[in-house]
């Protein structure tokens, strides 16, 4: 049976920048696409979902290997609804069901975070995993996914 991984997604302005994690937080394959925000962002989550896809043909891995997606986004968030109330670099209208959509794209458990909230969080010593190097968003992103979905695993239980 292959080892569980989880997508963390660090959503910005200008680029996506995504990693395929282990449920420990280490990082094996990342990858960035441009943020397409034209049309009111229309494009940004099915070129997620495109790049997902392309990315676990790459390294020959299924959907069935993968826990969920810890999603990343520039702006607040309701992440029980899965909304993100306002973006104002990618074009998204008020209270967009970003969770829910990529959800329906992808076909996997989308959880989402602020991240400004994860870096406060990583650098008070709140968020399990491990953050190589500088608290740069990439290597955040592993972070947020891995904790996000332990913590909405565990309240599931």
């Amino acid at each position: 049976m292959a080892e569980k991984w989880i997508i963390g997604i660090d959503l910005g302005g200008t680029s996506t920048k995504l990693a395929f994690v282990n449920e420990a937080g280490d990082i094996l394959h990342r990858w960035e696409i441009p943020t397409v925000t034209a049309n009111e962002g229309e494009a940004i989550l099915p070129n997620i979902a495109k790049s997902i896809e392309d990315e676990l043909a790459r390294v020959k891995r299924e959907k069935k290997d993968i826990t969920g997606i810890g999603l990343g986004v520039p702006g607040p968030v309701d992440m029980e609804a899965g909304v993100i109330y306002e973006t104002v670099n990618i074009g998204w209208a008020q209270h967009y069901p970003a969770a829910g959509t990529l959800q329906k794209w992808t076909g996997l458990k989308v959880v989402m975070i602020m991240m400004q909230t994860l870096r406060h969080s990583v650098k008070c010593g709140r968020v399990p995993g491990k953050v190589p190097g500088k608290w740069s968003s990439l290597r955040l992103a592993p972070v947020s996914a891995a904790a996000s979905l332990q913590a909405a695993t565990s309240s599931t239980v």
